[in-house]
């Protein structure tokens, strides 16, 4: 039987589950979780996410949760210059589980005339698509991860952002990456970010899973010895409690979470530059696959 999935359940906890199926959510969720030590894809690199720009940090708003302001830092903090000269300054963009498009915005920014062309998937329609109509060669398509194989053509910049762990066939999604980056002979950059085991503390009931390094493994070894595979950790103890204080408690309280006052911001800025000081279990991964850069 062909493994389609890294969880060894179907539950879904972005729809209203009955009491008995929550429980059983937490249960299978923790379980899978405990064994993120084992099996360990040995091409695997682990990075730990330190920021080269500190005023990144210090400019970055705080209305946002610890995972996403980190994403965010990673992103700004990437190598542009590198990832544009390695994929000649022609860059076409998929982004699955775009949501409004965000990041799409961000990228127009990062790459300039560089960014040749994005896609957006999503599965449903969101309003705000109708903002990016001035944008040149910007599409956005309602559909679902389990097909995309008829949006790859061409693509040499992939990327999910906090989207993977709401498709419950994430494995045949990642198949269908390898397979394409294998029949082609240029250079693709693939981003992923995903929630660690911490989530199932911080988030609760979200999406199918969390990830570790194990089930992680379970991704990167359909890629084959001409890709670069790095798991990067961000965050870490610190970010975990500041996220449970300020977010996960007044949320199951009061119904809504204190991220707007002044001293959140300056929790998680410090939270952020402790966690990268003493490394710790993540707040949230990331996952850059390099697809034939050597070539």
């Amino acid at each position: 039987m062909v493994k389609l999935s890294t969880s060894k359940h179907n539950i879904n906890a972005d729809y209203r589950l009955s009491f008995f199926n929550k429980l059983k959510w937490f249960a299978l969720n923790y379980f899978n979780n405990i064994n993120e030590g084992s099996n360990i894809d040995p091409e695997l690199i682990n990075q730990h996410f330190k920021i080269k720009d500190i005023l990144l940090l210090s400019n970055s708003p705080a209305d946002k949760t610890p995972s996403r302001t980190l994403c965010n830092l990673y992103w700004s903090d990437l190598d542009w210059q590198y990832i544009t000269l390695k994929l000649k300054n022609k860059i076409d963009v998929l982004e699955v589980g775009c949501g409004t498009g965000n990041y799409g915005r961000l990228l127009s920014q990062k790459l300039g005339p560089s960014l040749n062309s994005y896609t957006g998937i999503d599965l449903f329609r969101q309003e705000e698509w109708s903002e990016f109509n001035s944008f040149k060669n910007f599409k956005f398509k309602i559909g679902t991860a389990n097909n995309i194989n008829q949006d790859l053509t061409g693509k040499n910049f992939i990327f999910t952002q906090s989207a993977i762990e709401h498709f419950e066939n994430d494995l045949l999604f990642f198949k269908d990456l390898a397979r394409y980056v294998h029949s082609v002979n240029y250079p693709v950059f693939q981003l992923h970010f995903f929630p660690s085991p911490a989530c199932l503390f911080t988030y609760l009931l979200h999406g199918f899973r969390q990830y570790t390094p194990t089930s992680v493994s379970q991704i990167t070894r359909h890629f084959n010895s001409n890709s670069d595979k790095y798991l990067v950790h961000l965050g870490g103890s610190e970010c975990n409690k500041t996220h449970f204080k300020y977010i996960t408690l007044p949320n199951l309280i009061f119904k809504s979470s204190r991220i707007n006052g002044s001293n959140y911001k300056k929790e998680l800025q410090r939270s952020i530059l402790r966690d990268m000081e003493y490394k710790s279990s993540a707040s949230f991964y990331g996952l850059m696959i390099l697809s034939n850069f050597n070539s």
